[in-house]
């Protein structure tokens, strides 16, 4: 899950896609106003991106009322 985490995606997504051991990578952004998810889409294609319509917070579950 991300907030406002561009300046540290691209590091962090590098380093998953460099490594030997096949990975799946999901990316929840909590409603970021920094273009995160436009980042995400634009530059790590294989990455699925969830982008949530509000923040709600890094506790909040999704899909539970």
């Amino acid at each position: 899950m991300t907030y406002n985490g561009r300046q540290d995606i691209e590091r962090c997504l590098t380093s998953l896609f460099a490594s030997t051991i096949p990975v799946r990578v999901l990316v929840i952004d909590n409603h970021s106003t920094d273009g995160t998810p436009e980042y995400v889409a634009s530059f790590f294609p294989e990455v699925e991106l969830m982008v949530l319509p509000e923040n709600l917070g890094f506790g909040k579950e999704i899909g539970r009322a």
